[in-house]
């Protein structure tokens, strides 16, 4: 099992919107940043996490303390808020 990460905070940051749904497409928006430097940070993610999919990223995550139970359940006021504006850009 995982105990600890290297990732970066940019990294990090990723995981918690993949965590609550968000796509690569909408963290690009969000973020101000390409569709594949999104899909990269994703991919790299995944590697350093030894993960295959959303669901043992969430795992992951939750056992790193990425995020917590109450993150998954109502985002954090960060995500709403990028949410938000990516539906207002849209």
């Amino acid at each position: 099992m995982i105990e600890r990460t290297n990732l970066s905070e940019r990294q990090k940051e990723i995981v918690r919107l993949l965590c609550n749904g968000f796509t690569t497409v909408e963290i690009a928006n969000v973020l101000h940043i390409s569709n594949r430097t999104a899909a990269n940070y994703k991919t790299a993610i995944y590697t350093a996490l030894n993960v295959r999919n959303q669901s043992e990223l969430m795992r992951a995550a939750l056992t790193l303390g990425i995020i917590n139970v109450n993150e998954l359940i109502t985002g954090s006021k960060e995500e709403r808020e990028m949410r938000r504006v990516y539906a207002n850009q849209n």
